[in-house]
């Protein structure tokens, strides 16, 4: 709240302007209300109509909307959106990262034998890590990265039960990622699946383990290709994938500074008092 007006003109006595009294830590959050949440609800109003939601004709002189990552158009939980006021379901699509979070981690580390205490602290650390909450009002990151604990705790069900069911669970958590909006961290779910599995498999379920990751993997992409495609084209016109140079994504990428903040996240300054050392 503290990033719109009138709030963010709201100061204490003898402080700058620039020293609001509401802070904001995290600028972008303020896409959720500005640029994400219009989006879905634009969605949400064409397929209530009957109009296949393709096209986005009022931003600029038109704009792809299935192609729109963050409009997120075919991931399952916006159904929300229409069964209920729009108000209570963002309420409850925000809420969600955190719940299935909890349970997912929770069933997880429960499922490859964590005692119960160690299983609450892992699902709390992960439901509640900064990751999740900066991100959480987006609706996006958070969505993406809650269904790594789940395809990992459908795989371990599958390698002991051979259960079918499991698989699809796998695939669907995988599918359900790349379609929440932020494919950035679905790419993070691919890859802590990779690594689970390398790291677990042994010589004698190696072979089956490849073969259950692949055969996951290629069918989840298969399945979000509808989603894939327009997006992949969308970046192919867009701004940053025609012409932005590799120096413009080098130049955002991790510094040694970074290293130091990660133990004294302040060591720099602070973006809430807009005071920082050494930064533009």
């Amino acid at each position: 709240m503290g990033f719109f007006y009138p709030w963010n003109h709201i100061v204490w006595p003898t402080q700058e302007l620039t020293n609001a009294a509401l802070h904001h830590k995290n600028y972008l959050i303020s896409d959720s209300v500005g640029v994400i949440l219009p989006v879905k609800l634009y969605v949400m109003d064409a397929i209530k109509q009957g109009i296949l939601p393709l096209w986005n004709p009022y931003i600029l002189n038109g704009t792809s909307l299935l192609g729109n990552t963050q409009a997120a158009v075919l991931y399952p939980f916006n159904l929300l959106y229409m069964i209920m006021p729009y108000a209570w379901a963002y309420t409850l699509y925000v809420l969600a990262q955190i719940v299935l979070s909890l349970l997912f981690m929770y069933g997880f580390l429960r499922k490859i034998g964590m005692r119960i205490i160690v299983s609450i602290f892992g699902a709390v650390s992960f439901a509640f890590s900064a990751y999740i909450i900066v991100w959480l009002t987006l609706g996006t990151l958070a969505h993406a990265y809650m269904w790594i604990p789940f395809v990992l705790w459908c795989f371990e069900h599958y390698t002991h039960s051979k259960n079918k069911a499991y698989f699809v669970g796998i695939v669907a958590g995988l599918t359900l990622s790349l379609l929440a909006g932020h494919m950035q961290t679905a790419v993070f779910a691919y890859l802590a699946f990779f690594i689970w599995v390398a790291a677990t498999s042994i010589q004698k379920t190696l072979r089956a383990n490849i073969v259950i990751f692949f055969s996951a993997v290629l069918l989840s992409i298969g399945i979000s290709a509808v989603a894939l495609i327009p997006a992949y084209e969308t970046y192919t016109q867009s701004v940053r994938g025609s012409f932005v140079k590799e120096d413009f994504f080098a130049a955002e990428s991790l510094n040694a500074d970074s290293f130091i903040q990660a133990l004294a996240p302040d060591f720099f300054g602070n973006p809430v008092t807009r005071k920082l050392v050494g930064k533009n």
